[in-house]
């Protein structure tokens, strides 16, 4: 056992209890400890050579889509942290094998090496852990990080990471950043610049512009949602997001008849204090699970996992959580896709490539406030030239920065055939 170890197991020991009660109380899935200790089920012994994938929740699992699908034939092994990233993982990636990563105990990662063999390890945007690490490393086991991004706050903590573990980066044969910024901030951090390249960011690569969205009308009628009604959709809402939203709603309304909300926490257990709080606002509230019940709802909540990209196709125009909080934002790219005009709020920190680019396109939309997010939304209801040059806008941005899963097979072609 290392010191880290240590430290660990003393934290879970004063924290677990807490811990646990806080996901009961939110219901939220826990991933099974026994599998998180390495106990996962042996891959298949044969010849072949065994990439390990690794995502730590929903947006890595999707973003890695296209980096994936070009992996093959090789074969590849998908990780994920969170239940819900393991749950969109074995639906993304059914034919593919699909395991709950290990913490990082150096114990339990050995175990995990030993059961599923890896011959490499990429890890999507940036998940960096010292013991998992430290085992691929003593395995011979080079490690990748593709799509990476580094944040000012991740930046910091990093800084401070490093006055303890001042090798820590050393483990990580290649970083695959997705713009110069990031780039140049690693660098800052102590890595080597020719250990750094920009091959862009994957997203851009999972997305198709597909403006005339073909399942538009079988989305609406699902729900009982009538072919010419505006629609607003919420996507990856947080708490805090959903009040400004209906409040900001209340007044679209006046100015738009028959307006419909379609609203996506970005966490699934959250749906039941989402409903509470629609139906307080006076919406009435229909499930995406169950689209028999409540026919043409007022507002309906989503609470399906995987579907917010394809559910994007029966809006008019999106709004993406995350901004109004402190959060960073998400997925900026598949409601562009879309051909919708986008709104944010201001924290976009961790989508600012995708934001900026999209922003100078006449795409999307930043606002501040609920008063500032009902006249921008009740504008774009009832504009169809403005919703017209945003598709055209998204159009231009989704194809100038395709590319990304090339440059990045380029570079891990390399690295690949030494292993």
């Amino acid at each position: 056992m290392t010191f880290l170890d240590a430290v660990y197991l003393l934290g879970a020991t004063v924290l677990a209890v807490p811990y646990l009660l806080v996901r009961l109380v939110r219901r939220k899935p826990l991933v099974s400890p026994l599998r998180r200790l390495g106990f996962v089920r042996p891959t298949a012994a044969d010849d072949q050579d065994v990439v390990w994938v690794h995502g730590v929740s929903v947006g890595e699992i999707l973003a890695a889509r296209s980096l994936v699908d070009a992996l093959a034939p090789r074969r590849v092994l998908v990780t994920s942290t969170t239940a819900t990233g393991l749950q969109v993982a074995r639906e993304t990636y059914g034919h593919l094998e699909v395991r709950e990563c290990p913490y990082d105990l150096s114990f339990a990662v050995r175990r995990f090496i030993r059961r599923a063999r890896p011959q490499a390890l990429i890890l999507i945007e940036l998940e960096l852990w010292p013991n998992t690490l430290a085992a691929c490393r003593a395995s011979s086991i080079p490690v990748i990080l593709a799509n990476g991004k580094i944040s000012e706050r991740s930046l910091r903590g990093y800084r401070r990471v490093l006055r303890w573990l001042p090798r820590f980066l050393d483990s990580v044969r290649m970083f695959l950043m997705q713009d110069d910024t990031y780039g140049a901030r690693l660098v800052e951090l102590g890595v080597p610049p020719e250990r750094v390249q920009v091959t862009g960011n994957l997203k851009f690569d999972n997305v198709r512009f597909e403006p005339g969205r073909d399942r538009r009308a079988s989305l609406r009628a699902e729900h009982g949602f009538a072919p010419e009604a505006p629609i607003a959709i919420f996507g990856s809402t947080h708490p805090g997001e959903e009040a400004l939203i209906l409040q900001a709603c209340e007044e679209v309304a006046k100015g738009v008849p028959g307006l419909r909300l379609v609203m996506v926490p970005r966490h699934p257990e959250r749906v039941p204090e989402v409903s509470r709080m629609v139906r307080r606002a006076g919406w009435s509230v229909g499930l995406r699970s169950r689209p028999e019940e409540v026919r043409d709802p007022t507002c309906l909540i989503v609470d399906t996992m995987g579907e917010l990209s394809t559910l994007y196709g029966l809006a008019d125009v999106a709004f993406v959580g995350g901004t109004l909080v402190g959060v960073g934002g998400h997925n900026l790219l598949e409601p562009a896709g879309q051909g919708l005009p986008l709104v944010v709020g201001p924290h976009l920190d961790t989508v600012r490539e995708s934001a900026d680019a999209l922003h100078a396109a006449d795409a999307l939309t930043v606002i501040t406030s609920s008063d500032s997010l009902a006249a921008v939304v009740k504008r774009l209801l009832t504009e169809p030239g403005a919703r017209a040059r945003s598709a055209e806008g998204a159009r231009r941005v989704v194809e100038r920065h395709t590319g990304s899963t090339e440059r990045t097979m380029t570079a891990l072609n390399g690295l690949l055939g030494s292993v």
